[in-house]
Parts: C-alpha cells; structure tokens; sequence
C-alpha cells in the first residue's frame, strides 16, 4: 500500500488548529498515513532555530497536534530547516543536535525531516556539510522515529532553482548522498518544483542520482509564490500512476485555504485506487458541488475564473458574482475560503519568504 499524506510546508499563514484536525480527520478517512508539520511561518523551526527549542505554549501546541494524529491513525511528522547552518557547523554542532534532540525526544514524531530547500548554498562544500548533518541526526533520533527524511536544496532537475538559488554544483548529489544509511529518504517534486504530471520513469531517474527512491514532496494543490497565490487548484492532480513502486512515499503540500483541499487530496488518492481520469472528475464535481451548498450553482459553472484567469485576471463584476455566491451560505467554510481568496485576503507578501 501507498504511503501518502501531507507535509504543511508552503509559506504564508499556517492553518488554524481547527481548521489542521478537520483536514487530519478528512485526510485519515480518505486513506492517509501521515500528516507532517512544516510551515514555512514557522521560526523556531527555521530561521530562528538556532536560537534554542520553541517555547513550552507552543509546544504543547505540537504535543497536542501529535495526539490528534495518533487518535486518528496518523503518523506525525516534524520537519526542521537548518538554515544557513553550513558555514558555521563545527562550532555551533553541539547546540545544533542537543536542539535536535529535544524536539526528536520531547514530540516524539513518527517521521523527522531535515529541510535544507529554498537556501543559497554556502560555499563549494556545503553538500559535504549537509551530508555530515544528516549523519549525525541519524545517529540520535530515538526508536520512536519509524522515518528520516531530508530536503536537499536541489530537490528536482528542475533548472529554476539554479536560477533562484545559483548553480548546483556538478557533485551536488553525490557528495550529499555518499555514505548515508539506507534509512534516510530524500524527498523530490518531480521533474518541476510544481509538477504537472510525475512518471515512473522520472523517478527511476531520480533514483539514479539519489541512490534510493525518491519521497515525492508534490507541489500540487500549493498556491503559495507570487503567480500561483492568483489560483485556486480546485482541479484534479495530473498523471501521477503507478509511483508506489518506484517511491518511498507522496507528500502533498497543500493549498493556504483549508477545508478546499479535501477533495482535491481525492483525487490523488483515486488515482493510486486506480480510477480513471473521466470517473476522478466526476467524483470530483459531484464532491466539490456538496461543499459549496447554495453556492455551488454560480461556483461550479465559473469554476474556471479561480483555476484558469486567475484572481488578477477578473474584473469587477466577475469578483462581485463569486462573492454574492459566496454570501449565500454564511456559516459554509469553503465558501468562506473562497470569499477571502476573492477579497485578497490570501495575498502574496514577499516578506513570508525571509
């Protein structure tokens, strides 16, 4: 069997509490195995980290966070990001992996990652770094974490990332990979950092230069950079079949409005069931119809002004009609996420990226 789940780790405002343990709740009964807490807000798990563990409110927070997951049979996952952390490893090690092992010790997570995505490399041998790094949290984790997996800041052939975060170096992969235990998994977006459709053969190709399959960390339904945040991905996941021979898990990182994810996480796990494309929309259209209540009718119809045009593509009148149809069912959350997407209230700040 797959094992699928979630990895909240877009930038831009978290999910509220409720909001999360509705999604746990959904994600469960539609056959998910975990939920991984990752959200780029996150300070004290990134940019902040070096700063020492996250204060006791917050967590009691993850504790509690962890207990829902148990409740509904999900494992829980924790991703740290040592950000910029290469330059100076040697002399700041033992903080670093006594933060580490509380986190690893106090949460107790099922699955641990270390996130080295979305950083500019810190000189020729920051691969060799990362690869001691990882090393040395492997040799710490307690039992009780089932699965390491790490980010590597190249998480894909993707050539956009050399473009944001400059070239990677030819030895990249093999100086990070060499000598790692067969334990440690490696997550990658496919062929894209957001990938219209991950083939077996992709994989395979990733295999090749990662030494072990990949864990797909899928950015679809995402919508958190500055082009995307103008879409709501309320289609199906493109092809994505017959991946769980050829990976170690799928990740799926979610869209910033909550409760519309739901059915569009379907729709992957219909894929892996083996549906065909034609019965995923339907199922997919006769879903999204009963989550939108007294909306439905305008939504569904216009459905395409918020998956193709794009918020900033609509005028006036076309805001005003989605909203009015919004509107008609007050206390309905879809349409209150739909509503705020419309508002702006989603917007795109460049400062949720430092």
């Amino acid at each position: 069997m797959a094992y699928i789940g979630v990895i909240e780790g877009f930038y831009g405002k978290q999910f509220k509490d409720e909001v999360r343990y509705t999604l746990l709740d959904a994600l469960k009964a539609m056959g998910g195995s975990f939920y991984i807490y990752a959200p780029k807000e996150e300070r004290a798990l990134r940019q902040d980290l070096m700063r020492g563990v996250m204060g006791e409110k917050k967590l009691l927070r993850l504790e509690a966070l962890k207990q829902k997951c148990a409740d509904v049979g999900l494992d829980f996952g924790l991703a740290l990001s040592p950000y910029n952390l290469t330059v100076s490893y040697d002399s700041i090690k033992d903080k670093f992996l006594a933060i580490v092992r509380t986190y690893a010790t106090r949460l107790q997570p099922e699955i641990f990652c270390l996130l080295f995505d979305d950083q500019t490399l810190e000189g020729c041998d920051s691969a060799t770094v990362q690869n001691c790094i990882v090393k040395d949290v492997c040799d710490l984790l307690p039992d009780s974490v089932k699965r390491f997996i790490i980010c590597p800041t190249y998480y894909t052939f993707d050539p956009l990332l050399d473009k944001l975060f400059g070239k990677r170096p030819d030895d990249y992969f093999k100086k990070l990979c060499v000598g790692l235990p067969e334990r440690v998994e490696i997550f990658w977006t496919g062929n894209k950092v957001v990938s219209p459709a991950i083939s077996t053969a992709d994989l395979e190709a990733a295999t090749e230069v990662l030494g072990r399959k990949p864990f797909i960390w899928d950015n679809y339904p995402v919508n958190d950079g500055k082009n995307i945040s103008q879409f709501l991905f309320l289609k199906p996941f493109g092809p994505r079949r017959n991946l769980e021979h050829v990976s170690s898990g799928h990740a799926i990182n979610p869209m910033l409005q909550g409760v519309l994810n739901i059915h569009i996480w379907q729709t992957l796990f219909a894929q892996y069931q083996g549906l065909d494309d034609t019965a995923i929309q339907e199922r997919l259209t006769q879903d999204l119809t009963a989550q939108l209540g007294a909306g439905a009718y305008v939504l569904i119809e216009q459905l395409h002004l918020l998956t193709d045009k794009g918020l900033n593509n609509l005028n006036a009148l076309q805001k005003a009609m989605l909203i009015a149809a919004c509107e008609l069912e007050p206390k309905n959350a879809a349409l209150n996420e739909i509503k705020a997407f419309l508002q702006g209230k989603y917007a795109f700040d460049p400062a949720c990226l430092t």
